[in-house]
């Protein structure tokens, strides 16, 4: 049963307001809501809402029936006087919702609504770890990286093994579902573009001279994860941990991944069925 008619009006120009538009219809279909939507380019008396996706380019002054606008922003040339009869407005964020309040527009009439995003295909970028440098021996962290996946999940890193050695620690990652991207062939002239796919270099050795990789991620701008062995220290890096020291590791990618996760969690509601259902709020909301 239909309960409510909304017609948008879109300026139908190929811009992100269509799609906005479009999606908001295609969400309210899949929701099965009972609210009627329409896309259109221009108002009409003949439903419950006329919904301007955006007020600069679409409203032109009130009809006959309740009149609802999007507004994202005060563009150059846009009085905001000209949306004070509008029964209702949508900001997309706080900024100009405060300005119209500001304005003398009634705060009760107002909304801040996100526009939503299809989460499903903005996965969590993986965490890019890379360690340049060969395996093989204890003294280079080779049983040590062995244990790591012992004491903590890493489905949301991925390891960069540059050098060999390090062969049975990646097939353990493999087997545990872990990403891994291995060269053992040592070839110094690919090391520039994998420095580029990572987002922190891992010195995890135990004894150490150097290593040299140490350098050549400082001067890629690359931050790096070491312990406190060879000349990791002398060069004053972002995350420090003591030789051995698996649970120091651990903790400094937890804190890593627990940054980006918190990220994710400021958007992870902000879908397009959950905008459908504020705005239908809003149009119920109306009297």
């Amino acid at each position: 049963m239909i309960i409510v008619k909304v017609n948008i009006v879109r300026p139908n120009a190929g811009w992100i307001l269509d799609f906005i538009a479009e999606r908001i219809y295609k969400a309210n279909e899949e929701l099965n809501t009972g609210v009627e939507i329409r896309l259109n380019t221009v108002p009409v008396n003949n439903a419950d809402f006329n919904y301007y996706i955006d007020v600069y380019n679409c409203y032109r002054g009130k009809t006959k029936i309740k009149d609802v606008g999007w507004l994202n922003a005060f563009h150059e040339g846009f009085d905001p006087k000209r949306a004070m009869d509008l029964d209702f407005i949508v900001f997309q964020n706080k900024k100009y919702q405060k300005e119209m309040i500001k304005l003398g527009y009634p705060k009760e009439r107002t909304k801040v609504l996100y526009p939503g995003i299809y989460l499903d295909q903005f996965k969590l970028k993986k965490i890019k770890i890379g360690i340049f440098q060969t395996g093989v021996h204890w003294h280079k962290g080779h049983d040590f990286m062995l244990k790591l996946p012992e004491i903590m999940d890493l489905k949301n890193f991925a390891f960069w093994f540059i050098g060999k050695g390090w062969d049975d620690v990646v097939d353990l990652y493999i087997r545990k579902g872990i990403e891994v991207y291995y060269d053992a062939s040592g070839k110094y002239e690919k090391f520039n573009d994998y420095y580029d796919q990572i987002d922190y270099l891992l010195v995890p050795s135990i004894v150490e001279g150097g290593p040299i990789c140490v350098q050549e991620a400082l001067a890629k701008g690359i931050p790096i994860i070491g312990s406190k062995t060879g000349c990791v220290e002398d060069f004053d890096v972002e995350y420090l941990f003591e030789p051995g020291d698996l649970m120091g590791l651990a903790k400094i990618l937890m804190n890593i991944e627990k940054t980006r996760l918190n990220r994710r969690e400021k958007v992870k509601n902000l879908t397009w069925q959950s905008h459908v259902r504020e705005l239908i709020k809003v149009f119920e909301g109306i009297k």
